[in-house]
């Protein structure tokens, strides 16, 4: 069999051939350069990142008969029989199937004794996290004192099952996952050496399902020149790999915004029919809503170019966005327990479909939370009487949830942000979207003060002065540091602080607070959507924050 496969043709031969390891070939190469060889080495990382590759050519830039400033000559007798793996003083050990102590006594004893053509009997023990406990303690006495013409390299991808006495006597490097553009930068270079045509958005693919391994792309390239008789086009490695087109990932989604259903159901219905893995879809599906949260929250320009992108950033809101994405998220968690993917698939866009609903159809934010600041507004213009004051109060009391908010948090998950709306006008209340933002960015400002916040009554305001109020009583028990904070905070949104009497049956920041609270908490107990939520999610409703978390 005259032909080599890729992944062994264009191993590097050269430290400066190494790809996306530059920290370790730089070090090992200065190493040679300067003599200053550590005796034993460990190199760590996951399959195909350069590992045996690396210890080669070090073992080639020792013993090199032509060395060029630390790089290996590549053309003397030792470099061709490293290359070709015939080199007697250069012993590669599979750990995997060598894991006893005699083994490995084997080894130590013939460390002993001189190279028999070269400066160094350079060991390379690959996967040596597969030896055997007493093996590994065989290894400490030569390892801590080696003979001067010996130099070990032991490579893993699993350092952490490597006992610490041991790592303490090695000189560890960890070798980096290669990044796509990495890898498919390579594969071009490859591709042009071979005179094979291809198409370099086929090459991406290609690069992502490598997971960082440069073997493993080498291999599916391999697979794809096959596939395209000589060529690789993007529908044959999309075809090979099992990957949709993203076109669809855009349309399903817009359709299940839409609520479309013949339209989602007969993309299904093609999906189906087709030879794709789900766990793909999924993924697509995760990239395509962490770039639209990225736009949509830090406005990001990414895929501009793209029109579906553009059409489904504006249809969906943020907290559309997270809860797609958890919805996605779950849907992969489950797929060992779905009877079989195209069902855990099927389940997560009717997951999706079943919260359009509660959401508005123009892409727009939902609701204003009320961690969300209007510092950079001045007040509307608006004056209440006490009669008025009386409404607000009434308006509290009745006050029912009307859309819903999402926002993630790393630590606690998805959290659901509540605001009370005015069920007659179909609106936030004119309260809730004045006073008690400017009340949240108030108590943040005043600092150790922030509790007389709380006790505040807003009575009127307009763009030029705001009346406030305090219980009878605590108006002169403001502490004075306290009273000139509220004063500042309204001069400099440009607005006059007048002090009042609290008229009978005003509301103080802290009662509209906890009957909001109350009046979001027995919605979110007593509704469909509330019920819903903890029947998909097995989650539960933090009754302190109303926050809903699942797991």
């Amino acid at each position: 069999m005259s032909y080599t496969v890729l992944a062994r043709k264009y191993r590097p031969k050269k430290f400066s051939e190494v790809v996306g390891q530059q920290h370790v070939s730089e070090s090992l190469l200065n190493s040679v350069r300067q003599h200053r060889l550590h005796h034993a080495y460990l190199l760590t990382g996951t399959r195909g990142v350069g590992k045996t590759t690396l210890a080669r050519i070090l073992a080639k830039s020792i013993n090199c008969l032509n060395p060029q400033n630390g790089e290996p000559c590549g053309g003397c007798e030792v470099c061709v029989s490293i290359d070709g793996g015939s080199f007697v003083d250069l012993l590669e050990i599979d750990a995997a199937s060598n894991t006893g102590v005699d083994n490995i006594r084997e080894v130590l004893d013939n460390a002993q004794y001189v190279p028999s053509v070269a400066k160094y009997k350079v060991y390379l023990i690959d996967e040596v996290h597969m030896l055997s406990k007493s093996a590994f303690n065989a290894m400490l006495k030569t390892l801590e004192e080696p003979p001067a013409h010996a130099l070990f390299i032991l490579a893993t991808t699993d350092p952490q099952k490597v006992p610490i006495t041991v790592l303490s006597r090695t000189l560890q490097f960890v070798l980096k996952n290669l990044s796509a553009e990495e890898i498919s930068g390579y594969l071009q270079e490859v591709l042009d050496k071979e005179a094979i045509a291809y198409e370099e958005k086929s090459l991406i693919p290609i690069a992502e399902a490598a997971a960082g391994s440069m073997r493993d792309a080498l291999s599916l390239l391999d697979a794809a020149i096959a596939l395209g008789a000589g060529q690789v086009s993007l529908a044959n490695v999309e075809r090979m790999l099992g990957l949709v087109d993203k076109k669809l990932f855009y349309e399903l989604l817009i359709a299940v915004k839409k609520g479309e259903k013949e339209k989602v159901q007969s993309q299904l219905t093609s999906l189906k029919t087709r030879s794709f893995q789900v766990k793909n879809i999924l993924d697509g599906w995760a990239v395509i809503l962490r770039d639209l949260a990225l736009s949509k929250s830090l406005d990001m320009n990414l895929h501009a170019e793209e029109d579906l992108f553009k059409e489904l950033l504006g249809l969906l809101s943020e907290e559309e966005i997270q809860l797609y994405y958890e919805a996605i998220v779950q849907a992969k968690k489950n797929l060992s327990f779905a009877p079989d993917d195209y069902s855990a698939l099927l389940m997560a866009l009717l997951r999706i479909f079943s919260f359009r609903d509660y959401f508005p159809h123009n892409g727009e934010n939902s609701v204003l939370p009320l961690n969300k600041k209007k510092d950079d507004k001045r007040l509307e213009s608006f004056t209440h009487s006490d009669e008025s004051n009386r409404e607000v109060k009434k308006n509290s009391k009745n006050c029912s949830l009307k859309e819903i908010s999402i926002e993630s948090k790393a630590q606690t998950g998805p959290l659901l942000a509540l605001w009370a709306f005015d069920e007659e006008k179909g609106e936030l209340n004119d309260e809730a979207k004045t006073w008690l933002p400017v009340m949240e960015a108030l108590t943040e400002t005043l600092g150790p003060y922030s509790h007389y916040v709380q006790q505040l009554v807003f009575l009127a305001g307009d763009t030029e002065k705001v009346i406030l109020a305090l219980p009878a009583g605590d108006k002169k028990q403001v502490e004075k540091e306290a009273k000139e904070r509220i004063k500042d905070f309204f001069t400099q949104r440009g607005q006059q602080l007048i002090w009042r009497d609290k008229p009978e049956g005003t509301l103080s920041y802290r009662e509209i607070r906890a009957q909001l609270k109350q009046a979001a908490l027995d919605y979110l107990r007593k509704s469909a959507y509330g019920q819903q939520l903890q029947q998909l999610f097995e989650g539960e409703w933090q009754e302190e924050s109303l926050k809903f978390k699942w797991v």
